[in-house]
């Protein structure tokens, strides 16, 4: 999963963290019995990223007054803080704010300190829920979460002794990593999907054009279903 593609694309209306990740864990075990869920999010660290990343950033966020000073302050209030630099060591691991639905995404996503933030709430709000599902017998697979550090990896299961993917951050995004991690996962003889809104998926598939998944491969975006084998 390209966790922070597919759960911007779903942060919409006044939904709760936990909400927002719920509806994605039922989209991936709806019609499928899963033998993994690996999230993969960006990273936070703007060394990683290219050079050109800075000048769409420069684009999306262009220098001046942010938008919305009121909300952005009742964000902050909402969380906690007095200024935006307290975000930074703030905890997101704290129920009340997983279950808000008093959270404006589109103005967290506008505002970068708001938006490391929520990114570390969701993250928080995959590892809550893929724990309640387990708890509750509807998940019957491993969940594997990188956090935008790359460094940090939640594993939740029943048992300890899955093997998991080894963190290659490449790049920041976690588009590259999401398809890294799916190449491996075809190569050793699973069916995968990748779960995404971004189009960036066909781009890397098709740069992969020497190698043949070994099975079923499919990219999974709003548009519909692509198949890589077929592509």
């Amino acid at each position: 999963v390209d966790a922070n593609a597919v759960f911007r694309g779903n942060a919409v209306g006044p939904q709760s963290a936990h909400q927002i990740v719920s509806r994605v864990f039922k989209q991936i075990t709806s019609n499928d019995e899963c033998k993994r869920i690996v999230f993969v999010f960006d990273s936070e660290n703007p060394a990683d990223f290219p050079e050109q990343r800075a000048r769409v950033h420069l684009q999306r966020y262009p220098p001046g007054p942010p938008s919305q000073p009121e909300e952005i302050k009742r964000m902050l209030t909402m969380f906690g803080a007095k200024e935006e630099a307290d975000l930074a060591s703030t905890s997101a691991a704290h129920l009340p704010w997983l279950k808000s639905r008093n959270i404006n995404w589109a103005v967290c996503f506008k505002c970068k300190p708001l938006k490391l933030f929520v990114w570390r709430l969701l993250t928080m709000a995959v590892r809550h829920v893929a724990v309640e599902l387990t708890a509750l017998g509807a998940l019957h697979c491993p969940v594997v979460i990188y956090s935008s550090t790359m460094a940090k990896m939640h594993v939740i299961a029943k048992h300890n002794s899955m093997p998991v993917p080894r963190p290659v951050r490449y790049l920041g995004e976690a588009d590259p990593q999401v398809f890294l991690f799916a190449k491996e996962a075809s190569n050793n003889g699973d069916d995968v999907k990748v779960y995404s809104v971004d189009t960036d998926f066909f781009l890397l598939a098709i740069g992969a054009i020497t190698w043949m998944p070994s099975g079923e491969f499919w990219i999974v975006l709003k548009e519909g279903v692509t198949d890589v084998r077929a592509l």
